[in-house]
């Protein structure tokens, strides 16, 4: 399991998760919910980030973003 992105927005987050799971790239999303606990610890800590499944489908999620 490997990060390829992140960003304050999770619509933007959403949106490449689609793009990656319509050409069969299974993926995850850690911090949806963390946004609560901004203030507690550091903001940068808290963004949703969209994290590629299989580690050997990293380089083909890479291209189609």
């Amino acid at each position: 399991m490997r990060k390829i992105f992140e960003h304050i927005e999770f619509a933007r987050v959403g949106h490449y998760q689609s793009i990656l799971e319509d050409a069969g790239i299974a993926t995850s999303i850690k911090n949806l919910g963390a946004s609560s606990g901004s203030g507690e610890i550091p903001f940068t800590e808290v963004f949703p980030e969209l994290w590629v499944n299989n580690d050997d489908q990293y380089d083909r999620a890479m291209e189609l973003l």
